[in-house]
């Protein structure tokens, strides 16, 4: 995380150059946003985003969350760094699912039991990621 334009670019030109070359267009249409403290700010996912760089001893809190219609819950309602978490060799992710509540995992995004999402293979797949973290299938299982 580099929370500098100029040393964010810098370090892209060396690295991606063609990633660089893309976001140099987009700072080409970038419009900033007029707010007061305590505003909140809405976007969508396809928007590209930064905040301005902090001042020292500030700080800048941001609550990331997604909405959808209830009935789509395989969309994902966590935050990209939750999700980006699962990959950190601690698993804290992975290993929070496995051993969180039904509820606790219905507030995350997962279908509650009962819901059309759940099948032998989405049942099967789900517990071949988490099983090994403590994961329980049963709640889910069709015949409960």
């Amino acid at each position: 995380f580099i929370n500098d334009r100029v040393a964010a670019e810098t370090y892209l030109s060396a690295v991606a150059p063609e990633v660089a070359e893309f976001r140099a267009a987009l700072y080409e249409r970038e419009a900033r946003v007029a707010y007061r403290p305590g505003d909140v700010l809405l976007y969508r996912h396809d928007t590209w985003h930064r905040g301005t760089p902090l001042k020292q001893g500030a700080r800048r809190l941001a609550h990331n969350m997604t909405f959808r219609v209830a009935a789509a819950e395989w969309v994902s309602t966590l935050h990209p760094g939750w999700a980006w978490s699962a990959y950190r060799e601690s698993q804290f992710l992975e290993r929070w699912i496995g051993r969180a509540s039904v509820l606790q995992r219905c507030v995350m995004g997962f279908p509650a039991p009962g819901n059309a999402y759940w099948n032998p293979e989405t049942l099967a797949a789900v517990t071949a990621r988490y099983g090994v973290f403590g994961f329980d299938p049963a709640p889910y299982a069709l015949d409960s």
